[in-house]
């Protein structure tokens, strides 16, 4: 395939791609990363790759682009920012090789994030509301997520089954196994209801000053998929 006919090819796709020299130059770039990256009543052809994102992400960009030239790495995938609006993009950057295997160029992709970056700072915001929530409340409160680990756990969770350990600490550990640790805790129950995840359980405390209590534990459904559960206090 001839140099044009590669051209043309790159050209017809809607996968954002640019050709660089061995320094980073901008020697072709398919309409859809002239899009993304660069303005497209000028081009980005004869600009550095670097040049055409966020400053502070142009330094890490070219030390990769020099990295993957000089052989020393295969690839890199970078989280950057475009210099002209500023719109988060991945940029995966590769060699283009020659007839001999050696690096001659770099082949830069590029990938629209901005809708997947929004949505986990939504996400973000919201698991951190919920922690603070969840902190505060004087109930006692366990969160498993879909795996049967601790995803979130309160400092009254803790005193209630009598743990010496703080709530950060159990975060990622498997829920029943933090359960298991109190000696209030009747074990049989708490077997039997890990054995049903996706069902109501109850779980009775044996508490020093004779008050009756249990721990229940609410199974969570996202779009009728097993998402966790809710351990409470009662």
């Amino acid at each position: 395939m001839s140099t044009e006919d590669f051209k043309r090819v790159v050209e017809s796709l809607r996968t954002a791609v640019a050709l660089a020299d061995a320094k980073g130059v901008v020697a072709f770039a398919n309409p859809a990363f002239v899009q993304l990256a660069g303005d497209p009543d000028h081009g980005v052809s004869g600009h550095a790759i670097a040049s055409l994102f966020h400053r502070d992400d142009g330094k890490r960009i070219q030390q990769n682009v020099a990295r993957i030239a000089e052989g020393k790495t295969a690839s890199a995938l970078i989280d950057v920012r475009v210099a002209s609006g500023g719109n988060w993009v991945q940029l995966a950057l590769q060699p283009a090789m020659d007839s001999r295997e050696k690096p001659a160029g770099i082949v830069a992709v590029l990938h629209d994030i901005g809708g997947q970056r929004e949505t986990e700072s939504a996400l973000n915001l919201t698991t951190a509301r919920l922690m603070a929530l969840v902190e505060a409340s004087p109930n006692a409160a366990l969160i498993e997520n879909a795996s049967g680990e601790v995803e979130l756990v309160n400092e009254a969770f803790c005193r209630l089954l009598g743990l010496e350990s703080a709530p950060q600490s159990l975060l990622g550990l498997p829920a029943v196994e933090v359960i298991g640790r109190s000696q209030v805790v009747d074990g049989k129950a708490l077997a039997r209801a890990h054995k049903k995840p996706d069902a109501p359980a109850s779980v009775a405390l044996q508490r020093a000053d004779g008050q009756e209590a249990t721990l229940e534990r609410q199974p969570l459904f996202v779009d009728d998929e097993s998402a966790g559960a809710l351990w409470s206090s009662h």
